[in-house]
């Protein structure tokens, strides 16, 4: 389960999923700290990206692909 919000209220949702990995954004970059709580696989995209870049970046990394390129 991928958690791109990064924000409390959606690591509470998390919480209540049921999933052997919970991927979100680490300690640098997670937009509110306490939902590092839930997620067990942290990343952090690079700062100052696009959002869609962002999440491109989250989930690439995730499965170790490299990152598409938008036009």
């Amino acid at each position: 389960v991928f958690d791109l919000q990064g924000n409390f209220k959606s690591g509470l949702i998390l919480s209540q999923v049921r999933s052997s990995s919970k991927v979100g954004f680490g300690w640098q970059t997670v937009p509110e700290a306490p939902n590092v709580l839930f997620t067990h696989i942290r990343i952090n995209p690079p700062l100052h990206e696009n959002i869609r870049n962002t999440y491109l970046s989250m989930i690439a990394s995730y499965f170790k692909e490299p990152l598409p390129s938008i036009t």
